[in-house]
């Protein structure tokens, strides 16, 4: 901000702060970063863990960790927002417009600004409202759902590059691949794993390596992708893990020659640009990322041969050969997707008109 401009009040409703959570850990990294451009920071979220905030945050929980019913959420939901009325004048909803539909109104009546990100493919009503209630709507990916509106901004993916980055190249496993994310149908592992198995079939050597857990719900998923995958793990070419707190994640990807992502086309997973930064050629099916990926990193979609005939390039390819594509990846998200860049983009929208 520029010297003298006043500092407005924020208010952040999100799903979870916990810098150690294995999907939303980096969001503790954003409210660090958004924090120093606000007198203060109320961030409200279902359930919190650990975190280590600036002073002028504070975590209100509506303690699902507790178990209570949805009602309760609700009522700590109103009573929090309306309690805290005065004290913000920029709402950031992130990924979940329920909220904006439950308290769009009463934001209006008392001239609220209301910013939602949603990434997801997919909409319904419920996000169509959350729309109508913003003042604009943040993306990453094309393929969102919320890219058709006019008052939608594209934006960085925010990658904490002080975080990922790469670590001496001669401390990854030669030929080893890696998954790492939520073991789920959406996330196809068990094509991943199908694949592996045809590989391994024709004499092509690797080390593979899955970090995530299950949902409750996709429970018997991870076991058939067990299944799929035994005779791998007996001949010590396929590992399963659980899935990491988010600060360990870094270690993880550098531990590895390539990172693979079946995810559809629609969203932008962010475990590909936090293995970008951290200087690993990757390979996706992301049809979004076809213009910012080189042309052998990218296989068509639901295509198994074609992620097949790939992945034996990727991994035959010559290993300074590899490393430079790395370094190469790690520019483009130091350039385009960092989460400085990103916090640049969000100012310009909270604080319209201002020298940020």
């Amino acid at each position: 901000m520029g010297q003298g401009d006043k500092k407005i009040n924020l208010l952040i409703i999100t799903q979870k702060v916990d810098r150690d959570d294995k999907v939303l850990g980096f969001f503790h990294n954003w409210i660090m970063k958004i924090s120093p451009s606000f007198d203060t920071v109320n961030v409200v979220c279902l359930e919190s863990g650990k975190y280590n905030l600036p002073n002028n945050v504070r975590v209100i929980s509506l303690e699902k960790e507790k178990r209570k019913s949805r009602v309760g959420y609700i009522i700590e939901f109103y009573k929090n927002i309306i309690f805290l009325i005065r004290d913000y004048d920029v709402i950031f909803v992130h990924m979940n417009p329920e909220y904006i539909v439950m308290a769009g109104i009463l934001w209006r009546i008392f001239n609220k600004k209301i910013f939602l990100w949603h990434n997801h493919k997919i909409g319904n009503i419920i996000t169509r409202f959350g729309v109508l209630f913003s003042n604009n709507v943040f993306y990453t990916s094309p393929n969102s759902f919320c890219s058709r509106y006019k008052k939608a901004r594209i934006m960085p993916v925010g990658i904490d590059t002080d975080i990922f980055k790469g670590f001496d190249p001669s401390a990854k496993y030669e030929k080893s691949v890696l998954f790492l994310g939520r073991i789920s149908p959406v996330k196809k592992v068990e094509m991943f794993v199908n694949a592996l198995s045809d590989l391994h079939g024709q004499g092509i050597g690797f080390t593979a390596s899955i970090y995530g857990d299950p949902t409750d719900s996709d429970a018997e998923y991870y076991q058939r992708v067990r299944g799929a995958g035994k005779e791998l793990e007996g001949a010590g070419m396929l590992s399963f893990y659980p899935g990491v707190p988010y600060r360990e994640t870094s270690n993880i990807y550098n531990q590895h020659a390539l990172y693979v992502n079946f995810t559809q086309s629609g969203s932008m997973d962010k475990t590909i640009f936090e293995a970008m930064a951290c200087e690993m050629p990757v390979l996706v099916s992301n049809r979004a990322l076809k213009d910012v990926l080189p042309e052998p990193m990218v296989f068509e979609e639901d295509d198994v041969n074609d992620f097949k005939n790939k992945l034996i390039n990727l991994l035959t390819m010559d290993v300074d050969r590899r490393v430079a594509l790395g370094k190469g990846l790690r520019e483009i998200i130091i350039r385009e997707h960092s989460l400085d860049f990103l916090i640049e983009r969000l100012m310009d929208n909270f604080y319209p008109d201002k020298n940020i």
